[in-house]
């Protein structure tokens, strides 16, 4: 019993370790690729771009984590090897089981991607001020100047036509919002 204790200490150990490693380098190609590549057009693109942003690189960090899984590898050489052996006896709870595996390992580093980008809010902010949805606008807008709906999306620039105080309102109702879900994906993140 004492070595089975070790066993699975061990593996949890390598286990946090490794998806620490992962989370730590995904953050710091995060802010990164912040700093050199992300800048909000400030136009009607914001949306669009800002959309770009979250998504695409959490989907190529999807795909690259599956492609570098051992079990992704051993599953797809044993199925056409022998196809018999991935689903031994027809026990397809197996199959889930080193499924769930590879998706559970897989989907650290696009779940922290999303949590950090959405905690840091700058590219929410662009994205949702690019939204063109009139109660939404409204919201933001609230005891602000009239042309307020009509420079939103101007708001992450800072070339509104709207004074500063006003400005920064705005951002922040934005970068609350943007917080808030991105705590909530951390704890997503956290329940995988």
């Amino acid at each position: 019993m004492d070595t089975f204790k070790k066993v699975i200490k061990s593996f949890y150990q390598k286990t946090v370790v490794g998806y620490g490693s992962i989370s730590l380098l995904t953050v710091g190609g995060e802010r990164l690729f912040s700093l050199f590549a992300f800048k909000c057009p400030c136009s009607s693109q914001n949306l669009t771009y800002g959309l770009v942003f979250l998504f695409v690189p959490a989907l190529v960090l999807l795909i690259l984590s599956i492609l570098v899984n051992s079990w992704t590898w051993r599953c797809l050489t044993g199925c056409f090897y022998n196809p018999k052996r991935l689903c031994p006896n027809g026990n397809i709870f197996y199959c889930l089981c080193i499924f769930g595996k590879i998706t559970a390992g897989a989907l650290v580093a696009p779940t922290t991607w999303l949590a950090v980008t959405l905690i840091i809010g700058t590219s929410y902010e662009c994205t949702l001020s690019g939204w063109e949805n009139e109660y939404y606008r409204t919201y933001l807008c609230q005891n602000k100047p009239l042309w307020c709906k009509e420079d939103v999306y101007k708001v992450p620039c800072g070339r509104s036509r709207m004074n500063v105080s006003d400005n920064r309102d705005v951002l922040q109702i934005l970068r609350v919002q943007s917080q808030v879900m991105g705590l909530k994906w951390s704890l997503v993140a956290h329940q995988e």
